[in-house]
């Protein structure tokens, strides 16, 4: 797996996440740290934004196909 790939971004940021949650790290551990995860978050973000965007131009291809909005 990359470490670009979007995988191996959730994978760092549970990482992150795990170090966080031990209140082991000083304050300014933490922060850089929460800077990484919002980085990664992101980017993530815009790699799901590109797939969506890649599967709604399939669907559109294909033709009168609709889409439903999935609730958050």
């Amino acid at each position: 797996m990359s470490e670009n790939s979007f995988e191996s971004k959730l994978e760092k940021i549970k990482e992150y996440i795990a170090i966080l949650e031990k209140d082991e790290i000083s304050l300014d551990e933490a922060i850089k740290i929460y800077e990484s995860c919002q980085k990664l978050i992101k980017e993530a973000t815009i790699t799901l934004d590109e797939a969506d965007s890649k599967v709604r131009k399939i669907i559109e291809k294909m033709g009168n196909i609709e889409i439903t909005e999935l609730e958050d």
